[in-house]
């Protein structure tokens, strides 16, 4: 989850500014860092956002025409002259996401001279917002109580848009007066922790808490963009922006773990496979050079398996037929276990140049040295059940 640095408004009248940085958030639980200083100071993100308080935003439901898209805001004026409080002209309007002709859908309506102050702001400091996002948007029936407590806000939410209520102090008062007048139970009830127990004594149930963090989280995952019509990006910079999120997206969202973790997988398993290929290719001539070896050698040798082996026994076989000792042989063998100076072992068994010694009192770590001291003569010894084995080391 990308880590959020945020600059908090300081009036309600202000917009939030959040930075969604590369690097993972620290093990704060999930805490929001502050941007300090002017806005040419911050650091580079990969994307900023600015989120939009809900006390500058009204909300209304309309259903467009059938016109094209460029049509829209003269008809979206046309469509709230009768519910907006000033002129179409001095007001940004911004339609839900997925908005099509003849259906029922949201319209997000605030300030336009505001919002370009507050994009002007950015602008001047060589920034630039990506999206623009509701701090809270309509959708199921809930109410958020923040803080703090001496100057708190009631958030409603729900199918009737959202409504920005003040709690003036005392705050139990004030929200059990608007819990006397909500009609019907109050709805799934959140609040920020610093007003968290007000709001429990006020309405006689515990509210879920509401860090800052997870409000900030919640609205920067809105599929909400009010950078809409004369404020719209080119259509390179969505597609660019639609890009960079469904990537952030893909490589963060807990939902997409398996797969990312399938693809490591798949890529792990064809480099091996590709490394596997190179040494194979690189190790088949010098087969190919000791077959031919092998052959040129020893005529008689129609099939080779493994070169180096056969080799090595042709060879052995050489020295038996010349009658030269080889170090396979009995005598040849008992002489190296002789100059490593081990003790005697109290029962022999010799066959094919492998030599068991049955009845050995040998301690493990004089085991270890003579058969450090075998291996440099050529022999390899290992225990083979309750006794041990002698012969000579392949290659």
């Amino acid at each position: 989850m990308n880590q959020i640095l945020a600059r908090a408004p300081q009036s309600p009248r202000e917009p939030w500014a959040a930075w969604l940085m590369g690097e993972r958030a620290p093990q704060q639980g999930g805490a929001v860092r502050s941007l300090e200083g002017e806005p040419a100071q911050w650091p580079a993100a990969q994307e900023v956002v600015l989120l939009v308080p809900a006390g500058m935003l009204s909300w209304h439901r309309v259903t467009l025409p059938r016109l094209p898209r460029h049509r829209w805001p003269q008809a979206l004026a046309g469509l709230l002259e009768e519910q907006l409080l000033a002129e179409a002209s001095s007001l940004h309007l911004a339609v839900a996401p997925e908005t099509a002709p003849g259906v029922p859908t949201w319209v997000a309506v605030c300030d336009k001279a505001w919002l370009a102050q507050a994009l002007e702001v950015l602008h001047a400091a060589g920034r630039s917002a990506q999206r623009i996002v509701p701090e809270f948007e309509p959708g199921a029936q809930s109410w958020q109580v923040l803080g703090p407590a001496q100057a708190a806000q009631l958030v409603q939410t729900g199918e009737d848009g959202v409504q920005v209520l003040p709690l003036p102090e005392p705050l139990l008062e004030s929200l059990g007066a608007w819990a006397r007048q909500a009609d019907g139970p109050v709805p799934a009830l959140w609040a920020e922790p610093a007003v968290a127990e007000a709001v429990q004594q006020a309405l006689g149930r515990q509210a879920g808490l509401l860090p800052l963090a997870q409000r900030l989280r919640h609205a920067l995952e809105s599929q909400w963009n009010l950078a809409q019509f004369d404020l719209a990006a080119s259509p390179g910079k969505r597609w660019r922006q639609r890009t960079l999120r469904g990537w952030h997206s893909w490589r963060q969202a807990p939902a997409w773990r398996p797969m990312r973790w399938g693809l490591v997988a798949l890529l792990l398993l064809q480099l091996v496979a590709v490394q596997t290929w190179i040494w194979r290719q690189s190790a088949q001539p010098q087969q190919e050079e000791m077959k031919a070896i092998l052959r040129g050698s020893f005529p008689q040798v129609t099939l080779v398996i493994d070169p180096m082996l056969q080799m090595q026994r042709e060879v052995e076989q050489l020295k038996r037929a010349s009658g030269s000792a080889s170090a396979g042989d009995l005598a040849v063998m008992l002489s190296v276990l002789a100059q490593s100076d081990a003790p005697a072992p109290r029962r022999l068994d010799y066959s094919a140049g492998q030599l068991q010694l049955a009845d050995w009192p040998l301690e493990p770590a004089r085991a270890a040295q003579l058969q450090s001291a075998l291996a440099l003569r050529g022999y390899q010894l290992q225990a083979n059940g309750a006794q041990w084995l002698m012969k000579v080391k392949t290659p």
